[in-house]
């Protein structure tokens, strides 16, 4: 597993293996699993927890200041301190950074509203 320093700079697809990969470690799988098996365990991963992450970061304010100012390491911390409780902690930080980078407008619309300037945020 990287570092979260380092997870801020994979791509979208990258994230995805990442997240796979900490739950495969959290799994008693023996043999290491193929990238696209981690891949698509990652995308099911997140699909699933994107409810719960909704209900979980929307309401908070300190998020919703933060994600006006862009996509930052605050943001991700902030971000991961809420999903933390859900989800395992190697999965934490990938989670954290991909629902950051796809873009919590997006994903908090219905709360927030539209935002002044939202598509540089995305």
């Amino acid at each position: 597993m990287q570092s979260e320093s380092n997870l801020i700079s994979l791509s979208e697809d990258e994230l995805l293996i990442e997240l796979g990969k900490a739950l495969e470690a959290d799994s008693l799988g023996a043999f290491p699993r193929p990238i696209v098996v981690l891949k698509q365990r990652g995308r099911e991963f997140f699909e699933r927890k994107l409810g719960e992450c909704q209900e979980i970061i929307c309401p908070n304010n300190t998020v919703r200041e933060l994600a006006l100012g862009g996509f930052t390491a605050e943001l991700v911390a902030a971000v991961a301190g809420l999903i933390e409780s859900i989800t395992i902690q190697s999965a934490v930080a990938p989670l954290a950074i991909l629902l950051c980078k796809k873009g919590l407008t997006t994903l908090c619309a219905q709360k927030w509203g539209k935002i002044p300037n939202e598509s540089s945020m995305n």
